[in-house]
């Protein structure tokens, strides 16, 4: 994803356009989540669609704007940016060594979270960072240097805002698994009128599809969403 793409995601936070971003605050300035971009319908053909969003941390400026976000593509690659206003003003450095980086490693089991910082004109400013939180450089090639930080030099994560679903959560899920469910019955309604011979296979995948959506609803419930009575 370009800085450009997640300047997008930035304003669009800020401006409560949350249709395709799925986040939650794990400190009353940082949240965690994920965020799904436009449909692709090359990769849709191609059968390419994500089981899950891009994994982000967003990070408020003290006026309470989203103003830089943390980009996790798994244990081998991370990255940050800032919206050009607030740089230089390390608004980073605090919350990627005690809430976002401690996180990261109660919520995996690696041992350890790797980036790549490539020459350019943030390199500088981006391995400043990256050594005040507690990366080491251990390689560099051909324009390119590797970071990384291993879990015994990050301090253990303590959750600052515990917090229980509430039925708004619950009312939002239900409404997007119905929505699953109808996209899902269409798909099968087109198999039984348009291909009139046996689909046991297909019958099964409906099966499966239906078990998960099941299991979906059941995780919410144990997350503490009770179902809302009208």
């Amino acid at each position: 994803m370009t800085d450009t793409a997640i300047q997008s995601v930035l304003d669009n936070l800020n401006g409560g356009k949350l249709d395709d971003i799925i986040v939650t605050a794990i400190r009353k300035d940082v949240s965690w989540g994920y965020v799904w971009d436009g449909i692709n319908e090359r990769e849709v053909a191609e059968g390419l669609t994500r089981e899950r969003g891009f994994e982000f941390f967003f990070v408020r400026a003290k006026d309470g704007k989203f103003a830089a976000a943390v980009f996790r593509m798994g244990a081998e690659e991370m990255h940050w940016y800032v919206t050009e206003e607030y740089r230089g003003r390390g608004i980073l450095v605090e919350p990627l060594r005690k809430v976002i980086l401690p996180f990261i490693f109660k919520r995996y089991e690696e041992n350890t979270q790797a980036g790549n910082i490539e020459d350019g004109p943030c390199a500088r400013f981006s391995a400043k960072l990256a050594r005040k939180v507690g990366f080491k450089c251990v390689s560099v090639k051909d324009g390119q240097r590797k970071f990384v930080l291993r879990r015994q030099n990050v301090p253990a994560y303590r959750s600052t805002t515990p917090r229980r679903p509430i039925e708004e959560d619950f009312r939002a899920l239900q409404r997007q698994t119905n929505l699953a469910y109808r996209f899902t019955g269409m798909v099968f309604d087109r198999l039984r009128v348009q291909h009139l011979k046996d689909f046991k296979g297909a019958l099964l995948l409906e099966d499966q599809v239906e078990d998960s959506l099941n299991r979906a609803m059941d995780y919410a419930l144990g997350q503490g969403c009770e179902p809302f009575r009208e």
